[in-house]
């Protein structure tokens, strides 16, 4: 009576104390009493069991400052341990349902110590290690009891009220493992391996199913958060490479592709506990590759919801890697804002900008502490700030300042705009700023050099066009030359001048620009000759040879335009020359000659010399000065012989009547008597009304020329073309190579032969077609290793080289020097290696020997491909080996494959319809990989599929009605995917169906009655989907059924009386749905039935006593329904034979102050019909 009545004192003073330990305004004699107080109230464990319920939440929400926080840590963990040791009195060594709630309510305290304002400043962590150490030090009996609490709560689902307690739940654990293992015998027992230490066997479980919890592997829940992850931070200073690369980057990875935005942060905040432990190193060969930390976090970084978790992974990788995480980052994202400012992305510049800056400041901050590197200078100069000063403004302005400071330069002035703000403004702000001035950039000797080359170009348009008003020196010109001819002088000025206005512009623009660009321009008193260059003269100071003056020629001159004009006008009056009053412009003019076409010619040549228009270079800075004050310059043409007084170099000076035609044809050239015996052919032979041999007609030469360079071109792209498509098909031209790191362990393979190649290539080609030239891809890759590289050196006519190079190519699609198992080696004679293979139908692993891939050794016995005496390619299979990458078509090339499994790896992108055309191909497995869209309609196709398995994968669609084709199929998992729609009554065409996993879907309408045709169905796999109506009555006809999940639905109605006829099944799960009626006595007829839970559903009337029959049944879970009655003492007697977990509403405190539902002596445990159990 007297410890009765001190349990009840106990029970009801332990809340009021433990609120009052939990308050922030006691002073120390108070908080002395109550802790004395606390301590002998939960000796008694009705204290501990109601500190262990809701009480234990209420008290760490009533915390509020540090020493709250610290005294009910101490209550909870000094009950806990009172709890155990009472546990293990008792002779027992599993924690009770108590123990298993102090631990939850210990986790929950430091979380929200943790995330909760103010956050404490005391490690609650290491505070509880402290206490358990202190308490529990080599009690190995007792620390396994507690261990195994924590790792109950570490196990329990994420939810929003648990969200975190994984946390310090795996730390205690660890730690108590490390203080208190237990007990040989007992680990012997649980990890069942005489092979493996069970503390790393413990270790490896904690730490994958960290990793698991952290990323929240396989659920739609948000990763964990930064403030979690720093929670976390001691286990993570625990992790070793091998488990980083195992138990962290396999959930991460899920996680980046399901939830890539959600993940930044606690990517970040997990790289920077790495970093703060000196393992930053870790993250080196997942930058790139198949993880791919850098790309994804780029791909975020320019989204305007992700950038600023992206930026934050960003430092943190440089911080990790200050070398080579640094340098990826950093080129990375330059390269990317190179292309976001000429594409005007403002959110990815605005992202990218963000990134680099907080890049920068992470290694600021790492030199604080002492570290620097001097690559970091080079990132700085050479390609962060030249990237950012592309962006400008203030957005790059204020990225590039620690990049400066970085590299130890000053930065530019901001820009001098008052109403700007700092970077990273929004769209709209960054559009409105955009007349900014730019701030000031730092250039290279480079970039000003070409900035002063289009600064040059740029002005000399606008110094050409102030400079041809100079034309007016073109009548002075004329008068000039008219001077140096006597008679006819002044006719020929005179008529230059008298021109329209309209022709006479515009010829002395074209003329300009001709002789500017140093091409010759007739017309008017213009000849080839030295370059007399005005600037915008007239044609008449285009070019001429000579210099020397001659009175005599200038009547022959006149008359010779006389007769020229006469014939190109044939009305012109004599003594008029061509210049003079026609409307034509004599420069575009074509006088048969091929005048008109040379100056076309020479217009579209002034375009090409890269030239203003008044032919000056970048570096001729002299001339315009030089002209404005002597109107023309003598430039002297070397290599024509021209010297700078305009004479032929070596020859007589001849004077301007030379050239005095619009045709430049050539005069007669008065001689002295002298000469008379000298040969003048120009002079005997020279008709002007005659025209030229068509040979020397300057146009028919030109066009034959070009008509000949035309047929030229035609011929030589017939012959390329011919010999691209020659090449395509047959012959092998590579440029791609792979470079080693160090001396291989064997010779470098001789040059192959071009026969060789041409006939492999052939192969290769007839398999890929002109991917095989795509350099850098599988295809291109996996040809280059073939004629190169591959000591076999298979040639056309060998069998194999189709699937030995098919095999390759699937090597470099999936990553395969990424691998965990028998990845190739420099020598290529190193070809054992030591794997893990599993049994093909039910998948349990083995030891064994294999060969490495592209090695030395047949394709047939490398890692994963099964070949019979044929040496055909029959299977391939590579599970849980790190496979990155998709599913080429071109594996259906493999037409002798019967097998194709590739379980648990990182395969993405789309099932190949083509699996379904493989006539020999009967077992698909591409479970736990990341495909995604739906199931291809052809895969139905095949008629001899024994097994499609895609279960946990990110598959879209519905299951197709086309299903029913395939006759053999025995075994169709396509659970936890996210297909939708029903299941399809062709479902019952599947005679030989076996084993169906269509759970965790959301697969919608009735369980189909042709289920009920599957006679030989043992497995079916529907819970937590969206089906609603009953069960079919013809379930009952599916006599070998041994397991069914149905949980998690909407099924109503009551369980009919064909269920009770499946004698052979053991596993029963049924809970959750809404059930209704009683549970017939036939359940006696489940006579194998070891696992029968029903809970939470509507099922009334008394629980049947012959459940007692049933020897195999271990667990009965009948709770959370509307069962009434008693069961006997009979009853119990049977069922204790068996049965270790019997679970009904049994609780004596119903809400309400009711009576139990039900009256159970020989429960385990009893619940309150609403979501509480208690263990008995």
């Amino acid at each position: 009576a007297a410890n009765s009545t001190i349990s009840m004192v106990a029970s009801d003073e332990i809340r009021e104390v433990a609120l009052t330990l939990a308050q922030d305004n006691l002073d120390d004699d108070a908080a002395e009493e109550s802790v004395s107080h606390a301590m002998w109230l939960i000796k008694e464990a009705v204290a501990r069991e109601e500190l262990s319920g809701p009480l234990g939440l209420e008290v760490a929400d009533a915390c509020v400052d540090d020493d709250g926080y610290v005294r009910s840590l101490s209550l909870f963990l000094n009950a806990l341990v009172l709890e155990v040791e009472a546990v293990a009195d008792a002779s027992g060594t599993a924690p009770t349902h108590t123990c298993k709630n102090l631990a939850k309510a210990v986790c929950h305290l430091i979380v929200r110590s943790a995330t909760a304002e103010p956050h404490t400043e005391v490690d609650m962590v290491q505070e509880a290690m402290d206490i358990l150490a202190e308490n529990l030090q080599d009690e190995h009996v007792l620390g396994s009891i507690v261990t195994e609490s924590f790792l109950t709560v570490a196990r329990s689902p994420i939810s929003h009220s648990n969200r975190g307690d994984y946390g310090p739940a795996l730390i205690l654990a660890f730690h108590m493992h490390q203080i208190a293992p237990p007990p040989v015998d007992d680990a012997d027992q649980k990890w069942n391996s005489s092979k493996e230490d069970p503390s790393e066997a413990f270790r490896r479980d904690v730490m994958d199913l960290f990793g698991r919890r952290v990323f929240v592997l396989g659920g739609s829940a948000p990763p964990a958060t930064p403030e979690e992850v720093l929670l976390a931070a001691p286990l993570i200073m625990e992790l070793t490479k091998e488990e980083f690369d195992g138990a962290i980057l396999r959930p991460l990875k899920f996680k980046l592709m399901s939830s890539p935005q959600e993940t930044m942060g606690t990517l970040a905040a997990f790289v920077d506990v790495l970093a703060e432990a000196d393992n930053g190193r870790y993250v080196d060969s997942h930058l790139g590759g198949g993880t791919n930390l850098v790309g994804v976090a780029l791909s975020q970084i320019k989204t305007e919801n992700g950038m600023v978790g992206a930026a934050k992974v960003m430092a943190a990788l440089a911080k990790a890697s200050p070398a080579k995480g640094a340098v990826a980052v950093t080129d990375a994202m330059s390269e990317d804002l190179r292309d976001s400012v000429s594409s005007q992305d403002e959110t990815a510049k605005i992202g990218l900008c963000l990134g680099l800056e907080a890049v920068a400041r992470g290694l600021l901050s790492l030199t604080d502490e002492g570290i620097e590197d001097e690559i970091w200078n080079e990132l700085a100069e050479d390609v962060a700030i030249p990237a950012l000063e592309d962006v400008g403004g203030y957005d790059g302005a204020n990225s590039a300042a620690p990049w400066y400071e970085l590299a130890g330069l000053d930065p530019p002035p901001p820009p001098d705009d008052t109403t700007a703000t700092s970077g990273y403004v929004s769209q709209a702000v960054a559009s409105a700023a955009a007349a900014a001035p730019d701030p000031p950039v730092r250039q290279s000797r480079e970039d000003k050099d070409r900035q002063i080359k289009q600064a040059a170009r740029g002005g000399g348009a606008a110094a050409g066009a102030a400079t041809r008003p100079g034309a007016q020196h073109a009548s002075i010109l004329d008068d000039r030359i008219a001077r140096k001819n006597t008679g006819s002088g002044a006719s020929v000025a005179s008529s230059t001048r008298s021109s329209s206005n309209n022709n006479s512009d515009r010829a002395r623009k074209e003329n300009a620009k001709a002789a500017a660009a140093g091409l010759a321009v007739a017309g008017g008193a213009a000849a080839v000759g030295a370059a007399v260059a005005s600037r915008g003269a007239d044609p008449a100071a285009a070019k001429t040879r000579g210099g020397g003056a001659s009175a005599q020629r200038g009547g022959e001159i006149d008359r010779l335009d006389q007769r020229i004009a006469s014939k190109q006008n044939g009305s012109s009056a004599p003594g008029t020359s061509s210049r003079g009053g026609s409307s034509v412009n004599p420069v575009e003019e074509d006088d048969g000659y091929g005048n008109g076409f040379a100056n076309e010619k020479q217009e579209s040549a002034l375009d090409k010399t890269g030239l203003d228009e008044k032919g000056f270079d970048e570096g001729d800075r002299a001339a315009p000065q030089q002209i404005a004050s002597h109107g023309a310059a003598i430039i002297p043409d070397v290599e024509h012989g021209i010297d700078e007084g305009g004479m032929a170099n070596g020859g007589p000076s001849v004077d301007y009547g030379e050239f005095d035609n619009e045709e430049g044809l050539a005069v007669a050239v008065a001689v002295s008597p002298d000469e008379d015996e000298a040969f003048i052919p120009a002079a005997i032979e020279y008709d002007p009304d005659s025209k030229p041999p068509l040979l020397k007609n300057r146009r028919f030469r030109l066009y034959t020329i070009a008509a000949a360079l035309l047929l030229i071109v035609a011929v030589c792209g017939v012959v390329v073309g011919v010999l691209m498509n020659t090449k395509k098909k047959g012959q092998f031209d590579l440029q791609y190579v792979n470079a080693t790191d160090r001396p291989t362990g064997s010779p470098t393979p001789a040059p192959t032969p071009a026969f060789y190649m041409d006939a492999v290539g052939d192969t290769i080609y007839n398999l890929v077609g002109d991917k095989m030239y795509d350099k850098a891809t599988p295809y291109a890759l996996a040809a280059d290793w073939i004629v190169n590289y591959d000591p076999m050196q298979l040639g056309p006519r060998d069998a194999n080289i189709a699937q030995r190079y098919l095999l390759a190519m699937l090597f470099f699609e999936w990553n395969g020097m990424d691998w965990t198992e028998c990845t190739p080696t420099d020598d290529p004679n190193d070809i054992d290696c030591e794997a893990t293979c599993y049994d093909w139908l039910y998948g349990d692993p083995f030891d064994c020997d294999k060969k490495r891939w592209l090695s030395n050794s047949h394709e047939c016995e490398w890692l994963g491909v099964t070949c019979p005496e044929d040496r055909s390619v029959r299977g391939l299979e590579l599970i849980y080996n790190n496979l990155n990458g998709t599913l080429p078509t071109e594996i259906a090339k493999l037409e002798s494959l019967q097998q194709l499994s590739l379980i648990e790896n990182f395969i993405s992108g789309t099932i190949p319809s083509e699996l379904g055309s493989m006539k020999h191909l009967f077992d698909i497995e591409l479970n736990w990989n990341l495909l995604t869209g739906s199931i291809p309609e052809e895969i139905y196709d095949s008629r001899i599929l024994f097994r499609i398995n895609i279960y946990k994968n990110l598959l879209t669609g519905t299951i197709s009605p086309n299903i029913g084709r395939i006759a053999a199929l025995e075994g169709y998992h396509v659970g936890e995917n996210a297909l939708t729609g029903p299941i399809p009554t062709e479902i019952g065409m599947l005679t030989n169906m076996g084993y169906a996993q269509w759970n965790d879907n959301q697969l919608s309408g009735e369980i189909p009655s042709e289920l009920g045709s599957l006679r030989r169905l043992r497995q079916l796999y529907i819970d937590n989907n969206n089906l609603s109506g009953m069960i079919p009555d013809e379930i009952g006809n599916c006599e070998l059924m041994e397991d069914l999940w149905i949980r998690g639905n909407n099924i109503a109605g009551w369980i009919p009386d064909q269920f009770y006829d499946l004698s052979n099944m053991f596993r029963f799960w049924g809970q959750d749905n809404q059930l209704s009626g009683t549970l017939s006595p036939q359940v006696r007829k489940l006579v194998a039935m070891e696992d029968f839970t029903i809970r939470g559903n509507f099922l009334t009337g008394t629980i049947p006593s012959q459940f007692a029959s049933l020897q195999n049944l271990t667990a009965l879970w009948l709770h959370f329904n509307d069962f009434t009655g008693t069961t006997s003492d009979a009853f119990c007697d049977q069922l204790d034979v068996s049965l270790e977990e019997f679970f009904t509403d049994c609780d004596t405190t119903q809400p309400g102050n009711l009576p139990p539902f039900v009256n159970c002596p020989c429960c385990t445990h009893c619940c309150d019909h609403s979501s509480k159990c208690i263990e008995v």
